[in-house]
């Protein structure tokens, strides 16, 4: 495995986010197409991309502990920088336009406001949020405070504290949070949870001499717990299929090396998966504006190929600006930043 600190990207990893990022896409558009009556099922599977996400992320924050050797101050500032600018953007647009029209913003359920901001995990079903993937966003966020807490605590041991602070809040999840009726109880100890500390530990079997065999047995293993759709066992059924990937896709880097589109969409994976929900809608209101016909495979086509444009456009003109602005956090660059961060 190509260490970051030497300048170089685990380009493999990069072509798994992209794919995670198409899944979600698809999955979306897909949605909205069964909500208006095109199609009679949507690409469910393509929410897996979530957990993919969540398994890369945890994976990063590993190398980054072990490569970069950040502080407490250097690893959550960084992360801010990463994460809360283009997020905010999108978050006070959600407002505005929930101001002027509700119905653009949501009509299933009612609008968590001051949550959004303040990345308050949730109950699934009770509440939804101004950026309608904000939810991930949430237990990303939490991630990150758990893990500069662990590098408070003590440096040298943070990814093990974080993992074992991780692990008691999803087993509370598992076994109490669920059924608890306060819904922000039941949504901090959501068990995804879980697939941040399968990242780290995806990282730990990167580093063994019997990486592979792990490999092997971990992907078999998966064949097994896989389900097409979402289970309440989620970090199970989707979470192991995740962790196996991520070790697949980490041991192929040694075969692979050489960048192409796919690891630029890679790169551009969190501008994506933040812009795409609007990318859809705009497209869905203009052909309703001009009564154009919103069929299958044209609407999924158009929708998909501006979403991945709308992301890139965010990335270039709007991530990469905020990444040169004299900021307060650590300049020098991680080749990995993830929706997954």
């Amino acid at each position: 495995m190509k260490s970051e600190d030497k300048g170089t990207v685990i380009v493999t990893l990069q072509w798994l986010r992209a794919l995670s990022a198409v899944m979600v896409i698809i999955n979306h558009i897909t949605l909205k197409e069964k909500k208006l009556g095109i199609v009679s099922s949507a690409f469910d599977i393509g929410a897996i991309g979530v957990d993919i996400f969540f398994v890369i992320s945890g994976f990063m924050m590993a190398n980054i502990f072990y490569t970069k050797k950040p502080t407490a101050k250097k690893f959550i500032l960084d992360r801010i920088k990463r994460i809360l600018p283009l997020y905010y953007l999108f978050t006070i647009a959600s407002l505005i336009l929930l101001l002027i029209s509700p119905k653009i913003i949501n009509t299933d359920t009612k609008t968590a406001i001051w949550q959004s901001f303040l990345f308050i995990p949730l109950k699934k079903g009770e509440l939804t949020y101004l950026v309608m993937v904000g939810w991930t966003l949430c237990y990303e966020v939490m991630f990150y405070l758990i893990f500069t807490i662990s590098l408070l605590i003590k440096k040298e041991a943070a990814l093990y504290t974080a993992s074992f602070i991780t692990l008691v809040i999803s087993m509370y999840g598992i076994f109490l949070g669920g059924n608890s009726s306060n819904i922000y109880i039941s949504g901090a100890s959501n068990p995804i949870m879980i697939e941040f500390v399968f990242g780290m530990a995806a990282y730990e079997i990167s580093r063994l001499r019997s990486s592979l065999l792990v490999t092997i047995i971990i992907s078999t293993l998966s064949i097994f717990t896989f389900t097409p759709s979402e289970a309440d066992d989620r970090y199970v059924s989707w979470g192991v299929p995740s962790l196996a990937l991520v070790l697949i896709a980490n041991y192929s880097e040694k075969f692979i090396t050489k960048k192409n589109w796919l690891s630029y969409i890679g790169d551009c994976s969190y501008e994506i998966y933040l812009s795409h929900i609007y990318a859809i809608g705009l497209i869905y209101y203009s052909m309703k504006i001009f009564h154009l016909p919103v069929d299958n495979q044209p609407f999924l086509i158009i929708c998909f190929i501006f979403s991945i444009a709308t992301g890139v456009i965010c990335k270039n003109q709007i991530s990469e600006r905020i990444k040169r602005m004299n900021l307060p956090s650590a300049r020098k660059k991680y080749s990995f930043k993830l929706h997954s961060e």
